[in-house]
């Protein structure tokens, strides 16, 4: 798998579309996350969040879930929805690369949530593959980063 470079222009197309996203489910946040954990944008209020904590629990779950899914004969489940008292989270996968997380309160529904989701998913499809193409066409030389530089980095020279 290769690794994910957002490059600026991408990550302000993300960024729109998280923006977008919630003011059509009237949820609290949205958040891309990468399936290693790390948080790619994110618009909203998260309060007192710890939103790396968030990321990372986020991409542990999705992966607990694939296992789930295996153990019955699917190859994935498609989301994970938590309902709290008072906020919930629905977490859906993006491609196989990224999930994308809503956090809501009484003044959304899941049904809201999932519907909106479903109308945004050809787009966010659409940077996340564009993305995903740039990435793969990339390598740490195009960075100017030589292995020569990261061994001496990692005091391997």
């Amino acid at each position: 798998m290769s690794v994910l470079i957002l490059l600026e222009n991408d990550a302000a197309r993300l960024k729109n579309l998280c923006t977008g996203l919630l003011e059509k489910t009237c949820s609290q946040a949205v958040l891309l996350i990468d399936r290693d954990g790390q948080l790619l944008t994110w618009s909203g209020l998260l309060k007192d969040f710890d939103v790396v904590s968030l990321a990372s629990l986020t991409a542990g779950n999705m992966a607990a879930t694939d296992g789930l899914a295996h153990l019955l004969g699917e190859s994935s489940f498609g989301s994970i929805f938590h309902q709290g008292d008072r906020e919930s989270i629905f977490i859906s996968n993006v491609g196989r690369r990224v999930f994308v997380v809503v956090i809501f309160n009484e003044r959304s529904s899941i049904a809201l949530v999932r519907l909106r989701l479903d109308e945004t998913l050809p787009g966010l499809l659409e940077i996340v593959d564009d993305i995903l193409r740039k990435s793969s066409q990339s390598d740490l030389s195009s960075v100017g980063i030589t292995d020569h530089e990261i061994e001496t980095l990692l005091g391997e020279d």
